[in-house]
């Protein structure tokens, strides 16, 4: 269970105001700088370097947000959220973040956008210690009309974090 100072972390990141700031980026670079300059983005960071649950935590709400059922005709409405936890996990913790990575290649949800294209930022700097992470990665390309839908049904990575995180 977050703390409460975590679930209001959560909530204001995955709020329309959050959102709607990051709608004038343009680039994974713009999104990155605006991810390392926002204050809640900020302190969920130092969080989660500070405390590897925390940064558990995060990567389980990754993994909700991806599973959550969406209207595959809009854009995912996590989206920007969803890219922006993954570069706080690329800052704070390593093995959170390529579990999350896989999350987002096993499960490969509809109309990602942003997330795509932080994804395979992402992959490309991982660092060399984690080339053995990297055997079933492999770049994503968000299409116009993607239609692959997860379904509701949990991606045999998320539910292997969450087993995993019980023991």
């Amino acid at each position: 269970m977050p703390t409460t100072r975590l679930a209001e972390l959560f909530a204001q990141i995955d709020g329309l105001d959050f959102a709607a700031e990051l709608s004038i980026a343009n680039s994974a670079l713009w999104i990155a700088t605006f991810v390392k300059n926002n204050k809640a983005t900020r302190e969920l960071t130092l969080m989660a370097r500070i405390d590897n649950e925390v940064a558990h935590q995060v990567g389980q709400h990754v993994d909700d947000l991806l599973l959550k059922q969406t209207d595959p005709k809009l854009l995912h409405p996590f989206d920007k959220a969803v890219a922006a936890y993954l570069l706080i996990l690329h800052d704070s913790n390593v093995h959170e973040l390529v579990q999350s990575l896989k999350v987002v290649y096993d499960g490969r949800p509809p109309n990602l956008w942003w997330t795509y294209r932080i994804y395979n930022h992402l992959l490309a700097l991982l660092p060399a210690a984690t080339t053995s992470y990297r055997f079933d990665l492999a770049p994503v390309e968000p299409q116009p009309g993607m239609r692959r839908v997860c379904e509701g049904k949990s991606t045999g990575t998320a539910q292997a974090r969450r087993v995993s995180s019980l023991g």
